[in-house]
């Protein structure tokens, strides 16, 4: 396998068939951020396929469970709950569109996310990388529900009840990385102005200054943070 040099750099070299075309109208910033968008809707509507009115819970509001967020919210959610343990991430979860959001440390969180989804949620997305929210997700079922396993990337274990899990009907899937369609998806998005990523990025750094840029990355007060060449 090939390893060319890049990323953090002004410029890198990469395969022909890797580039898309930017639309004038999208800027570099959203650009930027086009793969965690594709990777949200290949993960919520291709694979989970949410659908219009759906009641949406993400468990996880980093960069990516913010894009979620905002394509579900796009994709003509109903209700839509974030849940984070962070107040900071619950706060922006709010301000993006969420119509509800739980901190899940909080003894009652599946309580007060029914309280929101009376009959409970259609689609949850797991968002968040930790084991104890792919526990929440499986506590926060019903019938019929679709979840996502979308942020868990360690060899860590969970529990299901094969009986209950039979009679809930439910659907279960995961999603990892991007592909040509989801990325091609993603361009649109933005261009249409369905979705506009350039909202969740919170700090902007020239390349001279990544150190600091890695610095803020360790502060709990921030969200997607931009590497400006």
């Amino acid at each position: 396998m090939d390893v060319w040099p890049g990323a953090f750099a002004e410029h890198m070299r990469t395969r022909e068939t890797c580039l898309l075309h930017k639309p004038k109208a999208v800027s570099f910033d959203a650009a930027a951020l086009t793969e965690p968008l594709s990777g949200a809707w290949k993960g919520l509507i291709q694979y989970s396929q949410m659908q219009v009115g759906d009641d949406v819970v993400v468990i996880g509001v980093g960069g990516i469970g913010m894009l979620c967020l905002m394509l579900a919210r796009a994709a003509g959610a109903g209700r839509l709950v974030a849940v984070d343990p962070s107040a900071h991430a619950r706060a922006e979860a709010l301000r993006l569109g969420a119509s509800h959001a739980v901190d899940p440390s909080d003894s009652q969180a599946k309580q007060h996310v029914y309280e929101d989804h009376a009959d409970g949620p259609d689609v949850i997305v797991e968002a968040a990388g930790p084991i104890q929210a792919v526990r929440l997700m499986v506590d926060l079922r019903r019938r019929g529900t679709k979840w996502n396993v979308f942020g868990i990337t360690t060899h860590e274990t969970f529990e299901l009840d094969g009986g209950l899990t039979h009679f809930l009907e439910g659907r279960m899937d995961a999603s990892f990385g991007t592909t040509p369609l989801a990325m091609a998806r993603a361009v649109r998005l933005i261009e249409r102005g369905a979705v506009d990523p350039e909202r969740i990025i919170s700090h902007r750094f020239a390349l001279a200054d990544i150190h600091k840029a890695v610095e803020v990355m360790g502060q709990p007060q921030r969200n997607k943070v931009m590497i400006n060449p």
